[in-house]
């Protein structure tokens, strides 16, 4: 993740008042390390292949781009299946902004989820704005992130979901790239 800050952000703090205090991170470096596990766990399950479940079935877990660059974001994924309408729905909230294993700061927003399901395979997009800080000023982007993955077979037949994270965030100082970013969600 890049914070951009320059000229035109210095002047926007002292002109329009576009200083920020960056928000307390709301994980700690263990649950980063638990985290790093979990996603790790939940991508090596076998796909699910029989006894597909019908009606509405949630999952949570972590969204997190590349977990093993410096730089990184982790935020708590909430999904929501619909196996009869072949529908994904969802969120992620609380993206904390990670430097090392040391969390940073907690970023303002939502990314909302919408997709499809074709059997065990997942295709969704998570879009919003996402704010934060970086010395001082408030930074900001747009982002479009492409969730590519499938339903697993942890423990039971379709107990959880995991799979790949990319794109980018847009139209702020705050630029993010996601080209190795992974997911995992376990149903409640």
């Amino acid at each position: 993740m890049t914070f951009q800050t320059g000229a035109l952000a210095i002047c926007g703090c002292i002109v329009l008042g576009a200083c920020a205090t960056p928000l307390p991170p709301t994980l700690s470096a263990a649950d980063v390390t638990a985290r790093t596990a979990s996603l790790d766990q939940y991508a090596a399950a076998p796909d699910a292949s029989t006894g597909m479940p019908t009606g509405k079935v949630s999952y949570v877990g972590t969204l997190a781009s590349n977990p093993d660059d410096f730089e990184k974001v982790f935020g708590d994924l909430t999904l929501t299946a619909d196996f009869d309408s072949d529908k994904i729905t969802g969120n992620v909230k609380n993206m904390n902004y990670i430097e090392g294993n040391k969390p940073d700061q907690t970023l303002r927003g939502t990314l909302t989820i919408n997709g499809t399901r074709t059997d065990e395979l997942v295709n969704a997009t998570a879009r919003g704005t996402l704010s934060g800080a970086e010395s001082g000023f408030k930074a900001s982007g747009d982002f479009r992130l492409t969730l590519d993955g499938s339903f697993r077979s942890e423990t039971t037949e379709w107990d959880s979901v995991a799979g790949s994270v990319n794109g980018k965030s847009t139209g702020g100082l705050l630029e993010v790239d996601v080209t190795d970013g992974v997911f995992y969600a376990v149903q409640k």
